[in-house]
């Protein structure tokens, strides 16, 4: 009676009149499984005729003439099963059909016949949490599942079973940050971890718990550019940072800072040719400049050497092991060698 009396939403008619709870319900029965659950959230929706409505996505059925916003929730109940979140992003996406549809992606489920594209945004809504980036490149790679699977690689979520790798890239995007190149040769380097792990040379992200070896190189590859040639001997110099180091003889690059000298012979091998040894003491010959220039006795230096400084020069050339032999006679009016001396050709 509190909707089916006289002055409220569903008068009875004047037969009815006296009528009682209890006798409705000898009479009128509920409809089998009751009326059809709501799919979809209400918040925010409270205009039921927006969407159902000859004009509106869903048309109501004729005997729900008349029948208003207010009167839908009197019946109808929201499904305690909500729809599935949208796992990707819809921007671009709007022809859903596109991909869910018999014979498409996905297969819609039988009690979606019917429905168009313009559906599925009111009840789907797009999930806040976005699928993981693709950490790597994707081409050549688009076999996802070849690592992507049951006792690959990266095993998948339960959430992916039956997924194929047609339905990868719908969903997941490349990473706009591209994995760091390796900076060495991989050459008798097959076991990353004995250098990348805690506690080694290079500690791994948080992010990286759980990679193996076989990993790493799926993602990460080594560099076209190789790391520079050590241009010195490295005996009794195993401290590289007390020359490459801010402030000393070599500033070392903004890409090696927090590097250790464990870390350096990792990457840098010594040049196969080293520089010439001086032919001379190096004591009172600065500035080296005053021979080792254009115009001067040694000459121009190659343009490698261009702003490299007096410490720098000592740094890679050594003197010649044992010193420079001795002249065995006076240089009074000797002092034109060439008179004796032919220089080599």
């Amino acid at each position: 009676m509190a909707c089916h009396g006289v002055f409220v939403m569903w008068p009875v008619p004047a037969t009815h009149e006296g009528r009682t709870n209890e006798t409705c319900q000898g009479c009128h029965q509920p409809i089998p499984g009751g009326p059809t659950l709501i799919a979809h959230a209400v918040e925010g929706r409270s205009q039921c005729d927006t969407c159902h409505s000859d004009e509106g996505l869903v048309a109501l059925p004729a005997d729900h003439e008349g029948r208003t916003a207010k009167i839908c929730l009197m019946c109808h109940e929201v499904s305690p099963t909500m729809p599935t979140l949208i796992a990707h992003k819809t921007a671009g996406k709007e022809n859903c059909s596109a991909c869910h549809a018999e014979g498409a992606l996905v297969v819609l489920p039988a009690t979606h016949e019917g429905r168009t594209d313009q559906m599925c945004l009111a009840c789907h809504e797009v999930s806040p949490v976005t699928p993981t980036l693709i950490a790597h490149k994707t081409a050549g790679k688009e076999n996802c599942s070849a690592c992507h699977a049951e006792g690959a690689l990266v095993a998948l979520p339960a959430t992916h079973e039956g997924r194929t790798d047609q339905m990868c890239l719908v969903c997941h995007e490349v990473s706009p940050v591209t994995p760091p190149l390796i900076t060495h040769s991989l050459v008798g380097r097959g076991t990353c971890s004995a250098c990348h792990a805690d506690g080694a040379l290079v500690a791994v992200p948080a992010s990286h718990k759980g990679r193996t070896d076989q990993t790493c190189q799926v993602c990460h590859e080594v560099s076209p550019v190789t790391p520079t040639l050590i241009a010195h001997r490295i005996e009794g110099r195993e401290t590289c940072s007390t020359c490459h180091a801010a402030g000393a003889v070599v500033a070392l690059p903004d890409t090696h800072e927090g590097r250790t000298d464990e870390m350096c012979l990792v990457c840098h091998k010594v040049a196969p040719v080293l520089p010439p040894d001086a032919p001379h003491t190096l004591a009172d010959r600065h500035p080296c400049a005053d021979c080792h220039a254009e115009g001067k006795l040694v000459g121009a230096l190659p343009e490698t050497h261009v702003d490299r400084s007096d410490e720098t020069c000592e740094l890679c050339h050594e003197v010649v092991p044992g010193g420079v032999a001795q002249i065995p006679h006076k240089l009074e009016g000797r002092t034109d060698c060439t008179l004796c001396h032919i220089p080599a050709q």
